[in-house]
C-alpha cells in the first residue's frame, strides 16, 4: 500500500483525462505514469513529469541519472566508472601477484603453490562484492587492522595483508587509470542531486518506491521530504502492525518492515505521521489482505498475538481471515517438474479471459526456464525479465563446446557434442556435416578407441578394421571431417600444445578464430554472431580482448577463466513476446500489478535465498566495521513477498521434492499455513482447479491408444547330439 511521508506533500489533484494523481507516479520509474502522452489540465497541455530511476529495488546498482547536467558543477562527475569486466581482470591480476609473492615466501610465509587464474578470478568477484558493499554503506575498510584481538592477530594478519588489495592497491590503480568505481560514481551522483535539491527546486520533486537502505539514497530522500514541494512515497509501509511489535524491528533485520522503520528514523518521521496516498485507500477486502500479510510476517517475539489478530475467526466464510484468503491459493507440487507444468497451465488459462494479465514472480531461474519452455509448447512466447545466461544460449553453448573439445584433447564425448551442435558447419551444408559426424562416430568412437587428439583419430581411420560397420565413402567422409577439424582448430591447438603463458587477448582471438571456422556455412555466412545472444557475446569478447592484454595465463587455464568471467552475464532477447504473460524477478514485481500473480519456488534456500557467510569478515567484524548484517537481504526479500501477497489474485507454489531431495517450504509459507490451520480454514487455500492432476495428465498415456511392444522371447532351436 503506497503511503506518503508528511513532511510536505505536494497537491494531489486528479487529471481530468486519465484520473491519475498529478503528483504521484504509482507505476514505477520504468513505465509511463499515464497512458496518454499528454494530459489536458484546465484546457492546457502538460508534458509528462521527468522520471529518473534511482537504481534497482535493492539499491545496490548504480544510480541512473543524467550526469551531463552535473559536469559543470563537479568535474569528478564526468569521470566514467570502470567497466565490470575490466575491474574483474585487474583484481585478478592483483590477486595473482599477491599469491605468487606468498608462494615465493616474500610475504613472510610459504604455501605449496600459487593460485590458478581461475581461482583468482572467482576470488576477484568476491572481493569486488566486498568493495561495493563497503562503499555503498560508506564504511572505511582502513579499520580492518584493529578488528581482531591480539590472540588472533597473527592469523588475521594474513587476511589483512591480502585485503591491502582493496585498501591500498585498488585506489591507487583507479587514480592511475583515471576512473572511479561504479558505486563511488553512484554516490557522487546522489550527493550532487541531493545538493541541487537542497538549494531549492521550482518544480515538485517526488521520490517513490525506495526503501532507502543505502545511506546516500536515504540522504536524498530526507532532502526531498523536507522540500516545500517535495514528497516521499514509501512502498509497502505496514500501518497495521501494533507499536509493541514495531519497536522490536531494530532487533529483527530479517523482518520486511525493518528497512522501512530505519528509513522513517532517518527521515525524522513516525508511522503515525504517514498518510495514505489520496485515492489509494484500501477497501475492506484489500485491508483484510494487508492485515493477513502483516500478521503472517509479524516478529517472532509477538506471535502470541495471532489469536487476536482476526476478529470473528471461526465464524464461517464471513470472518475477516476468510475474507483475506479470498483470491489466494496454494499449489504444492510433488516435483519441480510438476510445479513448472502446473504454473504453465495456470498462465495459459489466464489468456482465455480477454484482457487478463498474469505474471510468474520467482528468484528460481531454473523454474522460470522450465515454465517458459512449457509455454513455448503451447505456442506462447513469454518475456523473462532476467534473460537467459549467456552459456545457455545457442552461440554461448557453442563457444563453450569449442573450448571443451580443445581442453579434453578432443575426447569422443566432447567432440561429438560439438559436431552435433546446430552451429557446427565447417563450410558445408548442415545435413552433410551431420552425416560426416555420424560416420566418424561409428568408424572410430564406437570401437575400442584409446587415442587422444585429432591426429590419433586420423590414424584410426587409416587403419580401420574390416568389421567396422562403415562403407568406404563414409570412411572417406570421416577422414575429410577430421582434416577440416584440424584446420579449424589450428589457432587454438597451437596454443594448447605449449606450456608458455599467453595474454588473455591472444587466447580470446584464437578461441573466436576456431569458432568462426567451425560455424561458417557453405555460403560463407557466419550466423555465430547473429541475434541477441551473438551480439551480447561480441561485446563481451571484445571487452576481454581490450582489457586482457596484460593478463597472462597458460592456454589450458583459459577455459576455466573464460567460464568464470561469463558466469554472471545474461542475454535479454528483444523478440516479441505475449503481451499479457510475464516472468519477473522481485524488483519488476514491485513496479507492476497484473491481474494474477504466481509466486513460484517458495522453498527454503530459493525464496529466501541462504545468506552465505562472508569469505573475509565474520558477523562480529562486520558489526564493528559498521556493515549491515546478512539478514538484511532476507528482510528485503520478505518485503517483496509481502507486497506481492497484497495482489488481488495470488497463487503460491512450491515443490515437495527438487531433484529427488525433499524440500522445506519457505518460512513465510510455513507461517501462513500455521495461521490458516489454527483458524481451521484449511480448505480456503485450495486452488480453484486441480492443476497438479492436469499437469500429470499431460505425461499420462491413454490406455486405449498405447500398445507396447511385446517382450522379446528368443527361442533358438535346441542343439541335438549325434546319438539322439
Amino acid at each position: 500500500m503506497p503511503a506518503i511521508c508528511p513532511r510536505r506533500a505536494a497537491p494531489n489533484r486528479a487529471c481530468s483525462t486519465c484520473r491519475r494523481p498529478q503528483s504521484i507516479c504509482r507505476r514505477g520509474a520504468r513505465r509511463a505514469p499515464c497512458a496518454k502522452p499528454f494530459c489536458k489540465i484546465r484546457r492546457r497541455s502538460l508534458l509528462l513529469p521527468r522520471i529518473l530511476a534511482l537504481g534497482h529495488a535493492d539499491e545496490d546498482e548504480a544510480l541512473i541519472l543524467d550526469a551531463d547536467r552535473f559536469a559543470e558543477a563537479d568535474g569528478t562527475l564526468g569521470i566514467p566508472a570502470i567497466e565490470p569486466t575490466a575491474r574483474l581482470i585487474a583484481l585478478t591480476q592483483m590477486i595473482l601477484a599477491w599469491s605468487r609473492g606468498l608462494a615465493a615466501g616474500t610475504l613472510g610465509t610459504e604455501v605449496p603453490m600459487p593460485m590458478t587464474p581461475a581461482q583468482a578470478t572467482s576470488l576477484a568477484g568476491d572481493l569486488a562484492a566486498l568493495m561495493d558493499s563497503a562503499e555503498s554503506e560508506e564504511v572505511d575498510l582502513a579499520a580492518l587492522e584493529t578488528l581482531v584481538p591480539e590472540e588472533l592477530a597473527a592469523h588475521w594478519a594474513e587476511t589483512v595483508d591480502f585485503l591491502t588489495i582493496v585498501t591500498e592497491q585498488w585506489p591507487a590503480y583507479l587514480n592511475e587509470i583515471g576512473l572511479v568505481s561504479p558505486v563511488g560514481r553512484r554516490n557522487l551522483l546522489m550527493a550532487q542531486e541531493t545538493a541541487r535539491l537542497a538549494a531549492g527546486s521550482p518544480y515538485p520533486a517526488i521520490a517513490a518506491g525506495s526503501t532507502g537502505t543505502v545511506p546516500a539514497t536515504a540522504r536524498l530522500l530526507q532532502t526531498i521530504a523536507h522540500l516545500p514541494n517535495g514528497a516521499v512515497v514509501l512502498p509497502g509501509l505496514d500501518l497495521l502492525l501494533e507499536s509493541e511489535s514495531w519497536e522490536t524491528l531494530p532487533r529483527h533485520p530479517e523482518h520486511p518492515q525493518a528497512g522501512m522503520a530505519e528509513l522513517l528514523t532517518k527521515l525524522g518521521a513516525t508511522r503515525e505521521e504517514v498518510a495514505i496516498v489520496p485515492g489509494s485507500d484500501p477497501g475492506p477486502a484489500a485491508e483484510a489482505r494487508l492485515r493477513l500479510a502483516s500478521e503472517t510476517l509479524r516478529p517472532a517475539e509477538t506471535t502470541e498475538r495471532w489469536p487476536q489478530a482476526f476478529e470473528g475467526v471461526g465464524e464461517g466464510p464471513e470472518s475477516d481471515l476468510a475474507e483475506a484468503l479470498k483470491g489466494l491459493s496454494l499449489v504444492a507440487a510433488p516435483t519441480a517438474h510438476d510445479e513448472a507444468e502446473a504454473i504453465a497451465l495456470i498462465l495459459r488459462a489466464c489468456i482465455e479471459e480477454p484482457g487478463k494479465t498474469a505474471a510468474l514472480v520467482t528468484p528460481d531461474r531454473e523454474l522460470a526456464r522450465r515454465v517458459a519452455a512449457r509455454l513455448r509448447d503451447y505456442g506462447l512466447a513469454i518475456d523473462d525479465s532476467a534473460g537467459t545466461p549467456v552459456r545457455r544460449t545457442l552461440p554461448g553453448a557453442f563457444l563453450d563446446l569449442v573450448l571443451a573439445a580443445a581442453e579434453s584433447d578432443f575426447a569422443p564425448p566432447d567432440l561429438m557434442a560439438l559436431l552435433k551442435h546446430p552451429l557446427t558447419r565447417l563450410s558445408r551444408p548442415a545435413g552433410e556435416i551431420r552425416h560426416m559426424g555420424r560416420a566418424l562416430e561409428r568408424a572410430v568412437f564406437r570401437e575400442n578407441y584409446l587415442g587422444r587428439g585429432l591426429a590419433d583419430a586420423a590414424r584410426a581411420l587409416e587403419n580401420l578394421d574390416h568389421r567396422v560397420p562403415v562403407t568406404k565413402p563414409e570412411a572417406a567422409a570421416a577422414s575429410t571431417l577430421v582434416e577440416a577439424l584440424q584446420a579449424a582448430f589450428a589457432p587454438l591447438t597451437d596454443l594448447f600444445e605449449g606450456s608458455a603463458p599467453h595474454d588473455a587477448a591472444s587466447l580470446v582471438r584464437a578461441h573466436t578464430a576456431a569458432a568462426e571456422a567451425l560455424a561458417r556455412d557453405e555460403t560463407g555466412a557466419l550466423p555465430l554472431w547473429g541475434g541477441d545472444a551473438g551480439e551480447a557475446l561480441t561485446v563481451l569478447l571484445s571487452r576481454l580482448i581490450e582489457d586482457g592484454g596484460g593478463f597472462e595465463m597458460r592456454a589450458r587455464e583459459y577455459p576455466a577463466v573464460y567460464r568464470t568471467l561469463l558466469a554472471g552475464h545474461a542475454v535479454r532477447p528483444t523478440r516479441p513476446a505475449h503481451p499479457r504473460l510475464f516472468i519477473w524477478g522481485q524488483m519488476e514485481a514491485r513496479l507492476q500489478q497484473p491481474d494474477l500473480m504466481v509466486l513460484g519456488g517458495l522453498n527454503e534456500g530459493t525464496w529466501p535465498k541462504p545468506q552465505d557467510s562472508d569469505p573475509w569478515l565474520n558477523r562480529p567484524m562486520r558489526e564493528r566495521l559498521g556493515l549491515s548484517s546478512p539478514e538484511r537481504r532476507i528482510g528485503l526479500a520478505a518485503h517483496d513477498f509481502a507486497q506481492a501477497l497484497g495482489a488481488k489474485s495470488v497463487v503460491l507454489s512450491h515443490a515437495l521434492k527438487v531433484e529427488g531431495v525433499p524440500t522445506v517450504p519457505s518460512r513465510w509459507l510455513q507461517r501462513l499455513q500455521a495461521l490458516v490451520d489454527a483458524a481451521k480454514l484449511n480448505e480456503a487455500l485450495a486452488p480453484s482447479q486441480d492443476w497438479i492432476a492436469w499437469a500429470r495428465d499431460r505425461d499420462a498415456i491413454d490406455d486405449d491408444d498405447f500398445k507396447p511392444a511385446e517382450r522379446p522371447r528368443p527361442r533358438p532351436p535346441v542343439a541335438r547330439g549325434r546319438g539322439a
